[in-house]
């Protein structure tokens, strides 16, 4: 179906961009100078999208798209925003107000690419509804249909397990769009700091090989425990640079009750959402000690949830080894650094797992399932087996990104600004 788009921000010069972009696309474009008379068009006009800047006079844009929800509430929300205006960003998602922010200077190929997912994620909402609605249908059906009438209670049952199987291909979708909330608050961290964003991706990568080591068979509380593990430090985005990146020996008193904060903050940016309830009890008690002497509950032994003594381990492991694969001495005087907390800090189980993955481990490099490509002899199709980043850490594609051509033009694009590795990691076919 066609899509109407409300375009709304206080330059006239940046409309008429987003109205030439959006309008090759074949939407149909409305824009308004600012949030008031944007009101007065969502009241008369339905819309698909909104898309706002931030920073208006008069009405930011995060209070019209507040004020937007209650009139088309089944509309899109997006936000336009500054580096400076992240912190806004964040507390509208939030709040529920928007369901994705872009930072300025926009890419019209990502923002295109954005938009277009976004309505086709509405179009699979408003899918879902109408079969909810068949699905109730077909049951008052079935109720009513005479025991005699065998053959057509047959053809009616076939009828509503496919409206259900088709009702859970679009709940599987609905679970990918959290899996798309989950890599915003992961590009959030690495926005704000790119050490800690890699080192939280360290610990995730872990997670798999541990749980299997420990007998984990349950599929969703792995899943959990590797969403956790990227977003176990979410909650030090709220620090001041200076303390982000002094190293922790080196805080003040003040600092180091401050920095103790950030497993509460990290839940307390999860907990409006539903489905990652269970990551955010993680993320906050991932400081808990086995003896009970952690923070911030003094938790101790099976009362830490065992996904937060997982990371708990992890996390220790990847800040003495710096992210960097360990051999022959170096992990001998590695794991003897750790040896010590074991019966204070860690759960001994997870510990010793944690052992026999290390045992286990080869080179870094696997000729058998990945190879090196120079990147000007990247290919449409190629999937990364590894993420693509510059040297100071800021992620380019991510691992598993299967490249498309605007990943590869822009990857030569950015060759020329930023200093990268020569070669990207990709899969085998």
């Amino acid at each position: 179906m066609a899509h109407t788009l409300l375009l709304v921000d206080d330059e006239e010069n940046i409309l008429k961009a987003l109205t030439r972009l959006f309008r090759r696309q074949g939407y149909e474009i409305l824009t308004a100078l600012g949030g008031s008379p944007a009101l007065e068009l969502l009241a008369t006009r339905p819309v698909s999208l909104i898309l706002s800047d931030q920073r208006m006079p008069a009405m930011s844009g995060a209070e019209f798209l507040t004020a937007a929800r209650k009139i088309q509430p089944d509309a899109v929300r997006m936000m336009l925003t500054g580096y400076s205006d992240i912190r806004t960003a964040i507390e509208a998602i939030n709040e529920g107000h928007v369901t994705r922010f872009l930072v300025k200077p926009w890419q019209d190929d990502t923002l295109l690419e954005t938009v277009a997912q976004a309505l086709a994620d509405l179009d699979l909402r408003r899918d879902h509804v109408v079969l909810q609605e068949k699905v109730r249908r077909h049951n008052d059906e079935l109720v009513a249909l005479n025991e005699s009438l065998e053959k057509k209670v047959l053809e009616r049952t076939a009828e509503v397990r496919d409206a259900l199987k088709r009702e859970e291909e679009v709940n599987e979708t609905l679970r990918q769009q959290n899996g798309s909330i989950v890599k915003a608050f992961a590009g959030l961290l690495d926005l704000r700091s790119p050490a800690i964003g890699a080192h939280c991706r360290r610990v995730a990568g872990l997670v798999i090989p541990l749980s299997a080591r420990l007998g984990i068979r349950d599929r969703r509380a792995v899943q959990d425990v590797v969403i956790a593990g990227l977003l176990h430090d979410i909650g030090k985005i709220a620090f001041p640079d200076a303390m982000i990146i002094k190293d922790p020996s080196h805080l003040g008193h003040q600092e180091r009750g401050e920095l103790r904060k950030h497993p509460v903050l990290g839940q307390s940016q999860l907990q409006v959402i539903d489905s990652l309830g269970e990551v955010g009890r993680m993320i906050r008690h991932h400081h808990e000690n086995w003896d009970g002497s952690g923070y911030p509950d003094g938790l101790s032994s099976s009362d830490i949830p065992l996904g937060a003594r997982i990371l708990r381990v992890l996390d220790a492991y990847d800040h003495v080894s710096k992210g960097r694969p360990t051999r022959g001495g170096e992990d001998s005087l590695l794991l003897a650094t750790l040896d010590g907390q074991v019966s204070h800090n860690f759960d001994g189980t997870v510990f010793s797992a944690l052992l026999g993955i290390l045992e286990a481990r080869g080179d870094a490099y696997n000729p058998a399932r990945e190879m090196k490509v120079p990147l000007d002899r990247l290919e449409v199709g190629m999937v990364l087996a590894r993420d693509l980043r510059t040297e100071s850490g800021v992620l380019l594609v991510g691992k598993d990104e299967t490249l498309k051509p605007a990943y590869i033009d822009k990857i030569r694009n950015l060759k020329e600004i930023y200093t990268l590795e020569p070669h990207a990691y990709v899969c085998r076919v």
